[in-house]
C-alpha cells in the first residue's frame, strides 16, 4: 500500500527520486525522467551506460556515474550535458550529493572516491570541468589519504 508503479516492469539499471516525486531511471543507455504518475517527461541517450544516479537538490540537474569512468551532470529538462567530469580510470559505481548541494562524491572501481565542489555549476560546462575543485581519497590498507589531482 502506498506504492505506485511509475514505470513498466523492466530491468532498470539505476534510479533516483526527487523530493517532488520526479523519478529518473535508466536502462540500455537511455535515461528516462518521469513524473510521480509515471508519465514520461523526457528521454535521451547517454554515451555510456549509467551505473548510478542522483538528483542535485533545488535544480533540474541529474548526476550520473558511467561505465566509461565519467560523471555527467545533465539538464533534466532538456537532456543536455551541463558538465562531464572524467574523474575515474574505471567505471563509476556511486554518485552522491551533500545535503547542502555543494559537494559531489563519486566512487569508482579504480578504488578512488573523488569530491567535487559543485558551486561552479552556474558557470559554463567547460568552466565547471576545468575549475571544479576535486580531491581523491585513496584507501591504502585501511588508511585514508587525501591527495589533490
Amino acid at each position: 500500500e502506498g506504492w505506485a508503479r511509475v514505470a513498466p516492469a523492466r530491468k532498470w539499471w539505476a534510479g533516483a527520486i526527487r523530493d517532488d516525486g520526479t523519478i529518473a531511471l535508466t536502462r540500455d543507455g537511455t535515461l528516462h525522467v518521469r513524473d510521480a504518475e509515471g508519465r514520461v517527461l523526457r528521454r535521451w541517450r547517454s554515451p555510456s551506460p549509467v551505473l548510478d544516479m542522483t538528483w542535485l537538490a533545488r535544480r533540474d540537474v541529474l548526476i550520473t556515474g558511467h561505465l566509461d569512468g565519467v560523471v555527467r551532470l545533465w539538464d533534466a529538462r532538456t537532456g543536455a550535458v551541463r558538465a562531464e567530469l572524467a574523474q575515474h580510470h574505471e567505471r563509476v559505481s556511486s554518485v552522491r550529493v551533500s545535503p547542502d548541494g555543494r559537494w559531489l562524491a563519486s566512487a569508482g572501481w579504480d578504488g578512488a572516491v573523488r569530491l567535487s565542489d559543485l558551486r561552479a555549476l552556474d558557470e559554463s560546462p567547460d568552466q565547471v570541468a576545468a575549475r571544479a575543485a576535486t580531491w581523491s581519497v585513496i584507501e591504502a590498507e585501511g588508511e585514508g589519504e587525501a591527495a589533490s589531482p
